[in-house]
C-alpha cells in the first residue's frame, strides 16, 4: 500500500530526498533477512553433505555478514579447518605417488541452492512496504 502525504511547493525537493532514503532503507532490511535466512540453510546444507571423517571439517561451517555500501552479502566459511574446503571440494594431487585424491563436491551444490533460494525470496518479496 502506497502511503499518502501531502507537501507544498517549497518542500517537495526535501520530501522526494527522504522518500528516496527511506526506500533503501527498508529493502535492505528485507535483503538482510532474506540473506541471514539462507546463510543459515547453507550451513545446515553444509553441515550435512559435508566429508565426516572425524565430524571437525563438517562442524566448522559459520557465517560472517557483508554490510557495505554497495550491497548485503554473506560469506560462508569453515571456521575450523579451513584450509580443507578447497582440497576436499576438488581433490588434489598426492605427493608419494603421483595419483590424485577423490573430489568430495559439497560446497558448490550449496552454493548453488543458496543463490537459488535468495532469487526466488527476493522476486516473491514485496518492496513497496
Amino acid at each position: 500500500m502506497a502511503r499518502e502525504l501531502e507537501i507544498n511547493v517549497t518542500e517537495l525537493s526535501k520530501t522526494i530526498a527522504s522518500e528516496l532514503d527511506y526506500l533503501p532503507a527498508s529493502v535492505r532490511s528485507s535483503m538482510t533477512k532474506v540473506i541471514k535466512k539462507a546463510a543459515k540453510q547453507g550451513i545446515s546444507e553444509l553441515k550435512q553433505t559435508s566429508p565426516k571423517l572425524t565430524g571437525d571439517y563438517a562442524g566448522g561451517w559459520t557465517s560472517r555478514l557483508e554490510d557495505g555500501d554497495d550491497g548485503v552479502g554473506v560469506i560462508i566459511y569453515n571456521s575450523k579447518k579451513p584450509w580443507l574446503t578447497h582440497l576436499l571440494e576438488h581433490g588434489h594431487l598426492i605427493k608419494k605417488t603421483g595419483g590424485r585424491t577423490r573430489a568430495f563436491p559439497h560446497i558448490a551444490p550449496a552454493q548453488a541452492n543458496v543463490g537459488a533460494f535468495i532469487a526466488s525470496e527476493l522476486e516473491r518479496m514485496d518492496l513497496s512496504k
